[in-house]
């Protein structure tokens, strides 16, 4: 069953996903996530030890702008209700750990129990 309003697709702090996701999409999700994990412990794509890609496409959008990140994030493997200060998005130590949220979302998450670190 698809989310009929925004705020139903915004997942729940603790690692638990939206209440209305479909298992298809939570599985997508996940295999996703499983799949940049495998790639990164094999150390094949971006994560070739002989050719690893030293700034991701988004760094390179920010610093072309002379901005900072303005995008919270949050920490998939904390299993914690914090939203990150975007400049801190670099403690999360996998990529596939870090969910992004763009400032005019933020309200939503926190009224599903979220909250700024």
């Amino acid at each position: 069953m698809q989310p009929k309003r925004l705020v139903d697709a915004v997942p729940v702090p603790n690692g638990d996903a939206p209440a209305n996701i479909s298992s298809e999409g939570r599985r997508s999700f996940d295999d996703a996530r499983e799949s940049v994990r495998q790639a990164r412990l094999q150390g094949v794509g971006i994560f070739d030890p002989a050719h690893p890609l030293r700034i991701y496409p988004f760094e390179l959008r920010f610093l072309s702008r002379r901005r900072p990140p303005d995008r919270w994030v949050i920490d998939l493997s904390a299993g914690d209700n914090l939203l990150r200060d975007p400049q801190t998005y670099y403690l999360i130590p996998n990529v596939e750990g870090r969910l992004f949220v763009a400032k005019e979302y933020v309200p939503l998450f926190v009224s599903k129990g979220w909250r700024l670190a």
